[in-house]
């Protein structure tokens, strides 16, 4: 992993060099994150956050663990040689997770990541390493990650770059003879971890949305005019990087007593960089050399929460701020872009605001179901007291279609979270539910389903290719197939 200088030391440098050497500064906007969907990540794809998944593991003899998937630089072209997709090795790359409901993190699993040697001419191999942190991701108490072999450097597959340096199955076995069995030192237990490319499992054809709420032309958007296969995957044949891990519940959870927990990813780079104009005489230096403070640039916890409901002008400072900070974000919910876009580009009838049913989705856990606290923090939450279901079970509008297992319970990666969260902006869950939409009736004893219609872009994900056990995400698509 490249070294860098942090503080003081580093800014003094940077200031002397481009005194000496006339070197460029890039400027450092504040933020991003998530499918492009802020103006700084757009030009920043390896450490753009595009989805995070929190589940209970659904493996058999796992579901006593919890699985968690950060997926960056969406919108791989898998072809797209020669170079492909390698992790910024100046990023820091975080998992967090908060256990206690007040937004901020008690474990943070952090990544680092490094070149090694070159597969070919092209594509570069690249090892990581793992920190594990409890408490406060910068000041908190430390410890290295290692493989029960001891090695505290991990490798990543190189990307399927191709059926002739890879067949499906030998991709198959290299990449799963590069998921690591690690210690936990900090609640001594064991887990698994895997990196690597992986088949984009996102299924939207969200441009249709960003096109004035086009979701079905000529007809109200409700799944039972449009139908379930009437609009392409356009995400379909991308890769995307996960960093997984499975974890077992009790150390995520120490607290016995305490079964919902809270999680996020973010990704963050140095506070300056400094350009090397004598790079092009001079090749055994670095081209750029970077320092100071971490600088997050990219969260994400709930789907497109930031994408589509928070105000485009604060989007940056959205990805760039912390979970137990986004009281300033409520109104995103409490007043939803979403539903203002549908409602009036196809006449329907809007649900009264402010939406607390929204509110408690994406900000507070819905009470009685995944509510840790009413403080306001945009996390994935997770009961991990719901038994996980397999995957040929489950329901792709998760509590929508009263599967507690899936969204917002967690997320899998099955659970059709477009659908789920444009339903619920047009007031699924609201008290009034103005449209009768679908959805879940958890006042009785047992959760009852309210049948009903629900809104949807049309893509869908099919259990094809969808693993059964970890890391779960589709093999990636090859770059070449001949």
């Amino acid at each position: 992993m490249r070294t860098f200088l942090t503080g003081g030391a580093a800014l003094s440098i940077a200031c002397s060099t481009l005194i000496s050497l006339g070197t460029a500064v890039l400027p450092q906007p504040s933020a991003a994150s998530s499918h492009r969907e802020a103006p700084f990540i757009a030009g920043q794809p390896r450490v753009d956050g595009s989805d995070f998944y929190l589940f209970r593991s659904y493996q058999s003899g796992r579901t006593d663990t919890v699985t968690l998937i950060a997926n960056y630089q969406p919108f791989q072209v898998p072809f797209s040689g020669a170079i492909y997709y390698p992790m910024d090795e100046d990023a820091l790359y975080e998992i967090h997770v908060d256990n206690t409901g007040d937004g901020r993190e008690n474990l943070t699993f952090q990544f680092r990541f490094g070149t090694t040697e070159r597969l070919d001419e092209n594509d570069v191999l690249q090892t990581y390493g793992i920190t594990m942190v409890s408490g406060d991701r910068r000041t908190g108490n430390r410890a290295v990650v290692r493989t029960t072999g001891g090695n505290d450097t991990l490798e990543k597959p190189a990307d399927f770059i191709g059926t002739s340096t890879f067949s499906t199955t030998s991709y198959t076995n290299y990449s799963n003879a590069r998921i690591f069995t690690v210690g936990l030192p900090l609640c001594g237990s064991q887990g698994r971890v895997f990196v690597g490319q992986r088949a984009e499992s996102t299924a939207a054809s969200l441009g249709n949305y960003f096109d004035n709420g086009n979701l079905a032309p000529g007809q109200q958007p409700f799944a039972s005019v449009i139908g379930a296969d009437s609009v392409d995957n356009p995400m379909a044949g991308f890769n995307v990087t996960s960093i997984a891990m499975e974890i077992p519940i009790s150390c995520l959870l120490p607290d016995p007593e305490n079964t919902v927990m809270g999680a996020w990813t973010t990704a963050s780079l140095p506070q300056a960089r400094v350009l090397n104009p004598a790079f092009a005489d001079n090749t055994d230096a670095d081209l750029s050399v970077s320092g100071g403070g971490w600088i997050q640039v990219s969260r994400v916890g709930s789907p497109y929460l930031n994408a589509l409901f928070v105000d485009a002008g604060e989007r940056d400072a959205f990805n760039a701020s912390h979970p137990a900070d986004d009281a300033r974000f409520l109104n995103a919910a409490l007043y939803p872009n979403p539903a203002r876009v549908i409602t009036q580009r196809y006449n329907l009838v809007d649900a009264a605001t402010p939406r607390q049913d929204l509110a408690e989705l994406f900000f507070q856990g819905i009470p009685g179901f995944n509510s840790i606290s009413t403080l306001p923090a945009d996390m994935l939450r997770l009961d991990t007291s719901v038994p996980s279901v397999t995957l040929a079970n489950q329901d792709p509008l998760g509590l929508l279609g009263c599967d507690l297992a899936g969204y917002p319970n967690g997320r899998r990666p099955m659970d059709d979270v477009l659908d789920i969260v444009l339903t619920a902006s047009l007031g699924a869950l609201s008290s009034d539910n103005p449209l009768a939409l679908q959805h879940c009736d958890l006042a009785g004893e047992d959760p009852e389903l309210v049948a009903g219609d629900y809104i949807t872009d049309g893509a869908r994900r099919t259990t094809s290719g969808m693993l059964t056990s970890f890391p779960y995400l589709p093999l990636p698509t090859a770059g070449s197939a001949r």
